[in-house]
């Protein structure tokens, strides 16, 4: 049995909340390993970018790496299925061990930080980043984070920096005459349903990259990202699968062009 989560969403470049970007530090049970990627939404041609990333694990849940624990972020068109196999034209952090090392059986947090030039060329690039051991084993990846690389250096929405950053200015800034409004309904997801996905229908209001990410608390459950062409009504799906789905209520957030953020809550109802 197929079931389909519908939200309706007025998403718009104006007159929004700003609400605080969603906090994605925090391993739980269901992720006991994650990263949080840091970047500047855009930059010019040939400009630094600067990476920092943020890993943090439970208690012995890197006990059973081969070696070192290492990170490696690359910058590309599209990501690889390792670090190995992405395209190396941009490279912050050259997959360099980090300090400290894991310690058996304890919680981990270890920070690294690196910088590398844009390429010359405009367009989108994915923060690829990648969490390995001695043996090429990958602990965690992540591929969430987009820069574009514009002849102004800003994001294409208008404003300054990333989600929660901020800025004022830009298209899609203005008018007040298109207020942000989100309509949810009530759905059962059931356990063993071999596909579920989340249909997100909203009024993009300003041309860039919108991102959706679905929380519960402090955790980061899915994300998407997508770029806008094209105003108007749009519709997009969010694939859930299964794994670190259970009850409870999640937040979908939408994060605008210009890094302001909606929130709308959501009690999904998972059966077995």
């Amino acid at each position: 049995m197929m079931r389909h989560l519908h939200l309706a969403l007025i998403v718009c470049g104006g007159v929004a909340t700003a609400f605080g970007a969603p906090s994605l530090a925090a391993a739980d049970a269901v992720d006991p390993i994650n990263m949080v990627v840091t970047a500047p939404a855009a930059v010019k041609p040939g400009a630094p970018v600067a990476v920092a990333v943020v890993v943090n694990a439970d208690p012995g849940a890197l006990d059973p790496r081969a070696g070192a624990i290492h990170l490696g972020v690359r910058l590309a068109v599209e990501c690889g299925g390792s670090y190995a196999t992405t395209p190396a034209d941009v490279t912050p952090i050259a997959n360099v061990a980090l300090d400290p090392q894991p310690s058996a059986g304890a919680t981990y947090r270890a920070t690294a930080r690196g910088t590398a030039a844009a390429p010359g060329r405009t367009g989108d690039l994915t923060v690829c980043t990648y969490l390995t051991d001695d043996e090429g084993r990958q602990w965690a990846t992540d591929t969430d984070t987009v820069v574009e690389v514009n002849a102004t250096g800003t994001p294409s929405g208008g404003g300054a920096g990333g989600p929660g950053g901020g800025g004022t200015g830009g298209a899609g800034s203005g008018s007040g005459t298109c207020t942000p409004t989100v309509a949810t309904a009530t759905r059962t997801i059931h356990h063993r349903a071999r596909r579920r996905s989340l249909s997100i229908t909203y009024r993009a209001c300003a041309k860039g990259r919108y991102r959706f990410v679905l929380e519960r608390g402090a955790r980061r459950v899915r994300t998407k990202s997508i770029k806008i062409t094209k105003t108007g009504r749009r519709t997009t799906k969010l694939a859930l699968g299964r794994r670190g789905l259970t009850p409870g209520t999640y937040r979908l957030i939408a994060v605008l062009p210009n890094g302001r953020h909606l929130r709308a809550s959501k009690s999904i109802r998972i059966t077995r």
